[in-house]
């Protein structure tokens, strides 16, 4: 009887070893396909409107910016390349300009492919001819940014400036989660 039980318990510890090692419940989640236990709920979408308005909010709350100034907003810019933009650069500044409107705000449409700012021993000011096109359109206020790519996150950072001085009226800083939908906006530099 002994040497059965000792058999039986051999087979169904080696059958448990062997049969096991391969069967899919005792493999990583990474390496099989989903099952009820590796279950992960697709990454919430992120509304980058709703975060952009909150950020112009702020700013306009900070600033008490006239309601008759004209804005200009820039695409903003990438921090590791401050000559460029990308899908993403660009449209937040439209959100920018939408939200800003909705504040009563005169904006300049200015359509433009390239950020108008560079970074100068750490400070964002515009090129001479973004400030020369400002004070030909009587640009009263400036919305520049950057922001940076990291790992999980986008930081952005905008400024909303005096046309004449580049004298800081308001600032904000704000991140972004990296979803699949903002690698793609990320994906090409311009």
């Amino acid at each position: 009887m002994n040497k059965i039980f000792n058999a039986l318990l051999f087979t169904g510890l080696t059958g448990l070893l062997l049969g096991c090692g391969s069967y899919p419940a005792f493999v990583a989640c990474e390496n099989r396909t989903q099952s009820a236990e590796c279950y992960r709920p697709a990454i919430e979408p992120v509304d980058l409107i709703a975060i952009n308005t909150q950020a112009v909010n702020q700013l306009f709350a900070q600033a008490n910016l006239n309601k008759n100034a004209i804005l200009w907003v820039t695409p903003l810019a990438d921090i590791k390349q401050m000559e460029s933009s990308s899908a993403f650069g660009r449209l937040l500044a439209e959100h920018i300009q939408t939200a800003s409107s909705r504040q009563h705000q005169a904006i300049l449409a200015l359509t433009l492919t390239e950020p108008v700012n560079l970074q100068t021993e750490g400070a964002v000011v515009l090129s001479p001819a973004a400030q020369r096109l400002a004070q030909q359109a009587q640009i009263d206020a400036l919305m520049v940014g950057t922001y940076a790519v990291a790992q999980q996150t986008v930081y952005v950072n905008l400024q909303l400036l005096t046309a004449t001085h580049n004298r800081v009226l308001a600032a904000t800083s704000y991140n972004v989660p990296r979803t699949a939908d903002i690698n793609v906006l990320l994906e090409r530099s311009y």
